[in-house]
């Protein structure tokens, strides 16, 4: 018994320590790590999703596919595996079989915002503009999820829905005020809204958020909120 829990402990050891490296950029590491814990626990299915998060934040696909399959081995009912089995195809422009995957996490949980807006992503990307906006609206039975919103609000833009399209993106920034996308998204519609000095007014808040981020990347720090 007591040799079971030093195996598992071990295990756990390897895990944590490669989930710090993961964090750091250092994936080779990581990987190294998340072998060592399957190997010590066979059905971990939480080393065996992130080693796929490990490949596919090295672009390799086959790898990252092939890893989020096992962690869906040992734990058909892993959401997170499927959303990123989902995220390795939308990434590879294999937009059906992310869909797919998508779903499945979606079959299981409901409410798994994340899969709902990735799935949107996907059908965004596809160019079914309606199937995506129907996932965004899904997205929102979590009112605070900015992204779903900005995302939407691209949706209703290419089908030229643009009054919508601005009421996404102005949401997505009453959530978010830093939210840079949006506001550049928002100042795009309102040039196709003719809105020309909403547009420039729009522009300088972008402007000044960027450079915000320039000088937060050089000082290495955060983005004040406040």
């Amino acid at each position: 018994m007591q040799l079971l829990i030093l195996i598992k402990n071990l295990a756990e050891a390897y895990y944590y320590r490669a989930s710090l490296y993961f964090d750091q950029g250092d994936y080779n590491s990581a990987i190294d790590d998340l072998k060592r814990a399957i190997s010590k626990k066979d059905s971990y299915a939480y080393a065996y999703n992130d080693l796929g998060s490990c490949y596919l934040m090295l672009e390799d696909y086959d790898n990252a596919i092939y890893y989020y399959k096992q962690a869906i081995n040992a734990d058909p009912r892993l959401t997170l595996a499927y959303n990123n089995l989902g995220t390795t195809y939308k990434r590879m422009k294999k937009y059906d079989e992310a869909i797919i995957e998508y779903t499945k996490a979606i079959d299981i949980d409901p409410d798994y915002v994340i899969a709902l807006n990735n799935r949107g992503l996907a059908k965004l990307e596809k160019g079914d503009y309606k199937g995506a906006i129907n996932d965004f609206t899904e997205a929102l039975k979590d009112p605070n999820y900015y992204f779903a919103y900005n995302n939407r609000g691209i949706a209703n833009f290419q089908l030229e829905d643009y009054q919508n399209a601005l009421e996404d993106f102005n949401k997505a920034i009453e959530l978010n005020e830093n939210y840079a996308v949006a506001y550049l998204n928002r100042a795009n519609t309102k040039e196709m809204l003719r809105d020309m000095d909403g547009a420039s007014m729009i522009g300088k808040k972008l402007v000044s958020l960027v450079s915000k981020l320039v000088i937060c990347i050089i000082n290495n720090c955060v983005i004040n909120k406040n």
